[in-house]
């Protein structure tokens, strides 16, 4: 019969591998994405209501697809995961286009659209904080 002081020993060389395993592995890697205090149009970003709640979407565009006229009364920060998109102010016709990788601080409290650029379909993750409850899009 083995004496406890083996199976220590058996237990750490056994651990031995996944613990080196571990030290191998990369490091987690940031990348600052957007840093900005104004939207894509130049508005500025105003303080977001305290006691709000924060909203994640995913939404999805094919091309051809509409995206239609919206404002978003609060700050909405997208990320494109996939695909291209045109970002249409229609108030003043200025367009700013956007690809993988890319943040789009979307306009406030101001009429614009959307356009799939190109055949492949979009991806998008949005970002709201709002107050309880409440949506942050308005369709015209």
């Amino acid at each position: 019969m083995a004496k406890p002081r083996s199976y220590l020993i058996l237990a750490g060389l056994c651990a031995a591998p996944v613990i080196a395993l571990a030290a191998d592995a990369p490091a987690p890697v940031s990348r600052e994405v957007l840093r900005t205090d104004k939207t894509a149009f130049g508005q500025p970003l105003a303080p977001v209501p305290a006691g709000g709640q924060v909203v994640v979407v995913r939404t999805t565009v094919a091309p051809g697809a509409p995206f239609p006229e919206h404002k978003h009364p609060y700050p909405r920060i997208s990320y494109v995961i996939s695909g291209h998109i045109r970002l249409i102010d229609t108030e003043t016709g200025a367009s700013r286009d956007y690809g993988p990788g890319e943040a789009i601080v979307e306009p406030v409290d101001h009429w614009h659209a959307g356009e799939v650029i190109g055949e492949e379909t979009v991806e998008l993750v949005a970002v709201d904080q709002v107050p309880a409850g409440v949506s942050n899009v308005i369709r015209k």
